[in-house]
């Protein structure tokens, strides 16, 4: 059985839920930037094919 979370326990799990939402968009900003160097290169090197959004939503892939 489990006891009740006290106050400074809830707002303990909240700061550690905003920390991590914090770092997943961090991590989604980063993804995006990369993204978008990756066409970036791809259209200075004038690559024919250049990742499309479909490959990168999914497909972990690098070809």
């Amino acid at each position: 059985m489990s006891t009740p979370m006290n106050n400074s326990e809830n707002l303990a799990l909240q700061w550690e839920i905003a920390r991590v939402k914090a770092d997943m968009t961090n991590l989604e900003t980063r993804l995006d930037n990369l993204y978008r160097e990756a066409i970036d290169y791809h259209s200075r090197e004038g690559e024919r094919e250049t990742p499309t959004e479909a490959g990168r939503e999914g497909d972990a892939r690098v070809t």
